[in-house]
Order: C-alpha cells, then sequence, then structure tokens
C-alpha cells in the first residue's frame, strides 16, 4: 500500500510503504514496454515530462483523459501540453460523454490505481492512497477491461487551436501547481 506522505524510503518494488508520488515517478520511469495512465486531473509537470520521456526512450505510451472535464483549467492547462506529448509519440485519447475518474498506471506488468490524481494537490497536499499490483495477469486484465473498451470508443486528443483557447492553456498550464 502507498500513501502519498509516508515516513518509510525506498523502491516501490522492495518496500511496503512509499510515497504514492515516489512510486508513480518510478513507475513511468522504470517502463521499458508500455506505459498506459488514465486519470481525470493530469496536469503535473513533473508527470507529464516523465510521461514525454518514455515515449522518447521508445515506450508505447497511451494517456485517456475526458473530452469534457469538470475543471475547465485542468483541462486547458493538459491541452497545453499535448504537442509536447504529440510529438513524443504519446496517443492521447479523450473519453467522450463521461468524465474519466480511474485513476490508474500501467507500466509493463506494475499496476497502480487509487485515489491519486496525478495534479498538485494531490501529489503534493492531499492524503491520498494507492495499491501497487507487480502481476502480469492483473495487467492484461486492467488493460483488457479498462483500457482497450475506453480507446476504442475515445477520439485522438487535439491540442486547442485558437489563440484564446492556446493563451488560456499556457496560462493554466503556468498556474498548474495551484490546480
Amino acid at each position: 500500500m502507498l500513501g502519498s506522505s509516508s515516513a518509510e524510503k525506498g523502491s516501490p518494488l522492495s518496500s511496503r510503504s512509499v510515497a504514492a508520488s515516489q512510486a508513480i515517478r518510478e513507475q513511468i520511469d522504470g517502463a521499458r514496454e508500455r506505459l498506459d495512465v488514465m486519470n481525470p486531473y493530469l496536469t503535473d509537470r513533473d508527470i507529464i515530462d516523465r510521461i514525454v520521456a518514455a515515449a522518447r526512450r521508445g515506450v508505447p505510451v497511451r494517456v485517456v483523459v475526458s473530452k469534457t472535464s469538470n475543471n475547465s483549467q485542468a483541462t486547458a492547462a493538459l491541452k497545453h501540453r499535448y504537442p509536447d506529448m504529440l510529438d513524443a509519440g504519446v496517443e492521447v485519447w479523450e473519453l467522450p460523454d463521461t468524465v474519466v475518474n480511474a485513476k490508474v498506471v500501467v507500466a509493463d506488468d506494475v499496476v497502480s490505481f487509487g485515489t491519486v490524481n496525478l495534479d498538485a494537490w494531490a501529489l503534493y497536499r492531499n492524503s491520498e492512497i494507492m495499491m501497487i499490483a507487480r502481476s502480469a495477469e492483473t495487467a492484461a486484465l486492467i488493460e483488457e477491461r479498462l483500457f482497450e473498451p475506453d480507446v476504442a470508443r475515445s477520439s485522438p486528443g487535439e491540442p486547442r487551436s485558437g489563440s484564446h483557447e492556446r493563451f488560456e492553456g499556457w496560462f493554466w498550464n503556468k498556474l498548474a501547481r495551484l490546480l
């Protein structure tokens, strides 16, 4: 079990309890074969930079988010980063007609799931919890029952195109630590 503010330190692969933010970073950094991320609020610059780095080192990466979020500022901040992600080869999928509420990362055969949004509040301020399963069977099940159906009904994410929308994205991206 992982919490966002644990006194123990260590790798999520060797400890019983570590900070969720640390464990997610290590999970993303350790991905070699696949990285799939589903989260309603993906605004943390460091996490996005790590996702981009994974794609640049050749890892197939998919990110699933809501097409229409219940937090327009978080959506604007994330869409501001779409060009970086798309240029690196990240597949961004926008799920229509529903707000993504799953907080799941699959990196190779390691699955993390819980309450951790990938924004500053959840990663650095809130008390959040997540579990890690190191299991090829669990990873395959999550892929089959969650990612594949949601990707199949999603549309590719596209960066905002209008000057007002781009400015709004830039502005909220600069304030992402507050979102």
